[in-house]
């Protein structure tokens, strides 16, 4: 096939920002998620890997395996949806209602 031009699962991103964005750090994109694999300087052009499970940061509020999960606009990933918040994936694990982090598979675009 020679129309495909990358498998999808990272994204160049442009950091429109005026601080660093810190490799680990969850970032909507549209209607995309992604974290950034590398710190990403203001101005600066870095990656953001679109696909995969990560340790990232939840509101409070247990979570069921496979339940949805939204990216919302305060950073952090709930199982309910709140104005503003992303589509993001799915929780990969459940987790407790007074866990800080959870794992999240991401929806990687699709």
């Amino acid at each position: 096939m020679t129309n495909k031009l990358r498998d999808g699962k990272f994204l160049a991103y442009t950091n429109p920002g005026t601080t660093t964005i810190t490799a680990g750090t969850p970032v909507a994109v549209g209607v995309l998620v992604g974290v950034a694999v590398t710190d990403i300087a203001s101005g600066a052009t870095g990656t953001l890997d679109l696909d995969g499970v990560f340790a990232l940061p939840k509101e409070t509020g247990a979570w069921t395996q496979g339940a949805q999960l939204y990216f919302n606009t305060s950073g952090k990933f709930d199982n309910a949806t709140s104005a503003g918040a992303i589509t993001a994936g799915v929780a990969d694990a459940a987790t407790t209602t007074a866990a800080t982090t959870g794992y999240v598979r991401l929806k990687g675009g699709r």
